[in-house]
């Protein structure tokens, strides 16, 4: 959207700091316009080319219209491998597909110019060089478009069987396509080679492939998102795939004898067109290339649930075997045919084999994801709560005692600061190692979220398990941090029956125990005691962070500046809200859930330095405007510096930070931006984009999450991001 729109709190997809994109769009558009003026004659040229193409029996009439065609092919090429140059990612490798189709299309006009001019007037005999490199040059576009296509939560094995589905719904309609329409109606004409009949029923299908490719990979369904390039390439790309659609007509129109020479101007016509929309598209991109293009707005395609990936499509792929088995058995005797329909039995059925392996495997790991952290290897926290009361009820079946360790790795958030949570990962991957080489056989170690660990130990008491706790302690010792020195962890410890009777009972005591180490020097492993837990609940926690810290005069300040924004008289509070849903979602510790509170509810309050006059603006803010406006998040730290709530600091700092590193004040991307500051953008912006303004209406809650979806990687962590959008679906709260 342009950079003069609102504030970017209250809209996802804001654009790069500094303001300089509507600037890119006036020179891109300029520069546009002359390139335009000087390539404008190739459309009434191009329209005769066409015209003259059809007459086969004019040499030189012939020979000037495929040339036009050509050239047209070949420039498209190479303002796509200029293109290609230019540009980064996913759009480069689209633009390197478009170079090579454009080749194959090119060597294909040239090869078939050749043979009427110099062999014979009727053209080659199907199929030709021509045609497989036709063919090629299509296959080509439609693997570029499923390049585009975005999985979520899917294994390796689950994008091979959702590339195996579309090798197989291909493979079934062709067939079909062959014995429905293809075959019976060539045969009518007269018409006995197989090889035309099998690629008339081929064409359509893949010509298919491109429509679908474009409008759910390229365009999306989020018309507001496209890009002028898009268009004239969704233009060029139906073009594409309408003349491979004429494909069986034009042939049988040829080969029967009927439409005349000229039949294939239509599908050449088409070509050619196609090829000179994607040729006034690169022109337009190479023109805008400062203006960023993510292509394929539409959400992630899951490739392990819903009617269609479980159903649907095997249903289709089972059901046609029998029929292809019935088909050969009963034209056996007829040579050609007979043996395509064992064929397509025989293909059918491998790629229900191959389907039923991947699927195999995928559950494999769908199995392996549900219990186990995907960064440690550790057993996650849905593990654990479904471990232990199983390890409680044989503890009192068998009168044996179960020990429960609950660690948090000492000043991790510190590591995520200095070095990024890439640096914190690898601190937590070191230490999740070193814990579970220090455990017993048959102790469980789990990942509770955030830098919280546990470890189950069954059939242990106070000693062995105090025992266990200290040689993991000394093991941890021995991970260095990215500074050099040694990590910590404070470990609390609570046994069964010894300190508690239920499952709750026993969690709340280690955490109590746990607490107590960390509040008091940290690096050691201490035994729950009576009097900890009780010092330390929830209630008591919250106080003790609000000490000293003038809060509650901060988060009257914000409510302050909510109220001064008409229609935002509940948005802090509504996003602290949805920030603590959200953060336990995520399982993160208390303690971050509490700060993340704070932090969320004071988001704004840099905003008390802005007029009323720009927070209350019903239209849209000038460019000056909103470099004021974007100057709130560095005053909100400034203002919140005066308190002792130094943690939360550099997340009302960063919360306006982008992804793709093209948000405000600093411009950092990626994991750079702490990961508690991305959680509160993303509560940030669907709270605003789900309540009503002054200068538009509220979006529907599934609206919010389509408009995060189609930003992930761009404005939002991808991963958060997604984890939020399950969240929604999980809650009802969001």
């Amino acid at each position: 959207m342009p950079s003069t729109e609102r504030d970017p709190s209250d809209e996802p997809d804001t654009p790069a700091f500094p303001v300089d994109e509507p600037a890119a769009r006036r020179t891109g558009a300029s520069l546009l316009s002359g390139r335009v003026r000087r390539i404008a004659w190739m459309s009434p040229l191009f329209v005769a080319a066409i015209a003259l193409s059809g007459m086969r029996d004019v040499a030189w009439a012939y020979t000037l219209g495929e040339s036009v065609l050509t050239l047209v092919v070949l420039a498209s090429s190479a303002m796509a491998l200029l293109a290609w140059r230019s540009t980064f990612g996913g759009e480069r490798r689209f633009w390197l597909g478009v170079f090579v189709s454009g080749v194959l299309i090119a060597v294909s006009q040239l090869y078939y110019a050749y043979y009427v001019i110099v062999v014979d007037a009727r053209g080659p005999v199907v199929p030709s060089p021509a045609t497989w490199l036709d063919l090629a040059g299509a296959i080509v576009f439609v693997l570029v478009l499923m390049s585009f296509t975005r999985f979520r939560h899917a294994s390796v094995a689950a994008r091979i069987r959702y590339s195996l589905d579309v090798v197989a719904l291909s493979f079934v309609t062709a067939v079909v396509t062959y014995m429905v329409l293809i075959d019976p109606w060539y045969e009518a004409l007269g018409l006995d080679a197989r090889a035309p009949r099998v690629l008339a029923a081929c064409y359509p299908v893949i010509a298919g492939l491109i429509v679908n490719g474009v409008v759910c990979n390229l365009l999306g369904a989020h018309p507001s998102k496209w890009e002028s390039w898009e268009r004239l390439l969704a233009g060029g790309l139906g073009c594409l795939a309408a003349g491979l659609l004429l494909w069986p007509l034009w042939y049988a129109s040829t080969a029967a004898g009927f439409g005349g020479r000229a039949g294939i101007v239509a599908p050449e016509a088409l070509t050619g067109a196609g090829m000179l929309l994607i040729l006034w598209a690169t022109v337009d991109r190479r023109a805008n290339r400062a203006v960023s293009w993510f292509a394929g707005h539409t959400g992630g395609v899951e490739t392990t649930s819903g009617w269609s990936p479980t159903l649907v499509i095997p249903g289709i792929e089972i059901a046609a075997i029998p029929l292809f088995g019935v088909l050969s058995y009963r034209w056996r005797g007829y040579g050609a045919p007979g043996r395509l329909y064992a064929l397509a039995m025989t293909a059918a059925v491998g790629l229900v084999v191959a389907r039923t392996v991947l699927t195999v495997v995928d559950n494999a790991h769908l199995l392996d994801r549900a219990v186990t952290d995907p960064l440690t290897g550790l057993f996650n926290h849905r593990s654990m709560h479904s471990r232990l009361p199983s390890a409680l009820e044989g503890a009192v079946r068998f009168h044996e005692p179960v020990s429960l360790v609950v660690m948090d790795v000492d000043d991790l958030r510190a590591v995520n600061v200095a070095g990024g949570h890439s640096a914190g990962d690898a601190v937590l991957v070191g230490v999740a190692k070193a814990v579970r080489g220090a455990v017993r056989r048959g102790d469980w170690v789990f990942r509770l979220g955030g830098d919280e660990l546990a470890i189950l130990l069954p059939e242990t008491g106070i000693g062995d398990a105090l025992a266990v706790a200290r040689k993991a302690l000394a093991a941890i010792r021995r991970v260095r941090l990215p500074d050099g020195r040694a990590a910590t962890a404070s470990l609390g410890l609570a046994t069964f029956p010894v300190h508690a009777t239920t499952v709750e009972d026993l969690l709340h005591r280690a955490n109590g125990a746990r607490y107590w180490a960390k509040y008091h020097g940290k690096d050691q492993a201490v035994v729950y005691d009576s009097a900890v837990v009780t010092a330390l609940d929830a209630e008591e926690r919250i106080r003790t962070l609000q000490e000293g810290m003038h809060l509650d005069a901060v988060r009257a300040l914000a409510v302050a500046v909510d109220a001064r924004s008409p229609g935002m008289e509940h948005h802090s509070r509504n996003v602290g809200a949805l920030a603590v849903l959200f953060v336990r979602h995520l399982r993160m510790d208390e303690r971050t859930a509490n700060l993340i509170e704070v932090a969320a509810l004071v988001h704004d309050v840099g905003k008390i330095g802005i007029s009323d006059r720009i927070l209350g603006k019903p239209g849209p803010l000038s460019a000056d405007e909103m470099l004021l406006v974007r100057e709130h998040s560095a005053l909100g730290e400034r203002i919140l510096a005066s308190t002792r709530f130094t943690e939360v600091l550099p997340w009302v700092r960063h919360h306006h930070e982008r992804w793709d590193g093209r948000g405000y004040p600093d411009g950092i991307a990626g994991e750079d931006i702490p990961a508690e500051a991305r959680i509160i953008a993303l509560c940030d912006s669907y709270d605003a984009m789900t309540s009503d303004r002054a200068y538009r209406k509220a979006m529907s809650k599934a609206a919010a999450l389509q408009e995060i979806d189609l930003n992930l990687g761009t404005q939002f962590d991808p991963h958060l991001g997604e984890e939020f959008i399950r969240a929604a679906v999980a809650l009802d709260e969001i």
